[in-house]
């Protein structure tokens, strides 16, 4: 489920407190105002019912095919730490951003990419950190432009381009190269 402009203390407290019924923890800082929580479906209906009484504009359900970003995730985790085992991965040679923690990480990069399957995405943090670095413009690639709406929610100056075309992508080139 989203929730729409609630305190991140608020939602711990509710996620804590439907506890019994399962897993129910914070999948996503997605920007300022939205955080996702995921978990066991009950868990996650009782919590936002919580969230509701505890102020949240909104809280809406995703649709969803798994607790993405949680412990329930543990076996797949485990199965891709077996798989990447099979590569030599080589340090990035430039600066990469994981969702894990929001910024540049030093450990070990397998325990680092199984882990980001099963734990929060620190999106807001991540991008927070990147403006920090001297960004200067951010480009989604895939279908859908949620990740870009989030980047404006966070920063309106910053410029987002989001590419899902060779049409989108040429007119992202030609507007980074003229900038």
């Amino acid at each position: 489920a989203a929730i729409l402009m609630l305190e991140e203390a608020k939602i711990l407290q509710a996620c804590e407190e439907v506890k019994a019924l399962g897993v129910c923890e914070i999948a996503n800082y997605n920007c300022p105002g939205q955080i996702a929580i995921t978990g066991y479906k009950e868990a996650i209906e009782v919590a936002s019912e919580k969230l509701k009484e505890a102020g949240a504009k909104r809280v809406i359900p995703l649709k969803v095919s798994g607790a993405f970003h949680s412990p329930l995730l543990e076996a797949a985790s485990q199965k891709l730490k077996i798989e990447l085992g099979k590569y030599d991965l080589n340090v990035p040679e430039i600066p990469v951003v994981y969702n894990i923690s929001g910024q540049e990480e030093n450990g070990n990069l397998i325990d680092i990419l199984t882990k980001q399957i099963k734990s929060s995405v620190y999106f807001y943090q991540s991008l927070q950190y990147m403006i920090g670095q001297g960004v200067e413009a951010f480009i989604e690639i895939g279908p859908g432009k949620a990740l870009s709406a989030f980047v404006k929610k966070t920063d309106r100056n910053i410029p987002v381009y989001s590419v899902d075309s060779i049409e989108s992508l040429n007119k992202m080139l030609g507007a980074l190269k003229d900038e």
